[in-house]
């Protein structure tokens, strides 16, 4: 007859044989190298690089130049090339990308050259109208006096 509190030995031995093997195989396992490295190296992923879409260049020349509707043409491929983007065609992202990259330096060169033209026109003409204006204010020839 056993007494409460007391447990055979056998039994004893058979859950502190378990309890230890439990305990043996939670322990971690040694720090291994993975396919022969020191093991503690840094770890790098390459991850895919997204194609530029240009878009925000597209809408400033859009909005603020649009030389030819050139602004136009380049958020049309801008837009495409986020499409492209979405759908995961990299390559098509990337041309229709390069080409509203090239469409959008066109139309900046054109803005800037439209805004050259501008001011050499006002350098030229205003110095030319100021002294016509003086000519004729000059001239007795429409004085009022009489």
């Amino acid at each position: 007859m056993q007494v409460l509190g007391q447990t055979d030995p056998a039994i004893q031995q058979q859950r502190t044989h378990t309890a230890s093997e439990m305990q043996s195989s939670y322990r971690p396992m040694e720090n291994l190298p993975l396919q022969g490295g020191t093991g503690d190296g840094p770890v790098v992923i390459s991850m895919p690089e997204h194609p530029k879409d240009y878009i925000v260049w597209s809408l400033a020349t859009l909005y603020y130049g649009n030389p030819f509707c050139l602004g136009l043409l380049a958020f049309y491929f801008s837009v495409k090339s986020r499409d492209r983007k979405m759908v995961g065609d990299v390559a098509g992202a990337k041309s229709y990308g390069s080409t509203a990259c090239c469409i959008n330096g066109w139309a900046l060169a054109l803005i800037i050259l439209f805004i050259i033209a501008a001011i050499i026109i006002v350098a030229v003409t205003v110095p030319a109208i100021m002294n016509q204006i003086e000519s004729m204010s000059s001239s007795d020839k429409y004085s009022f006096s009489g």
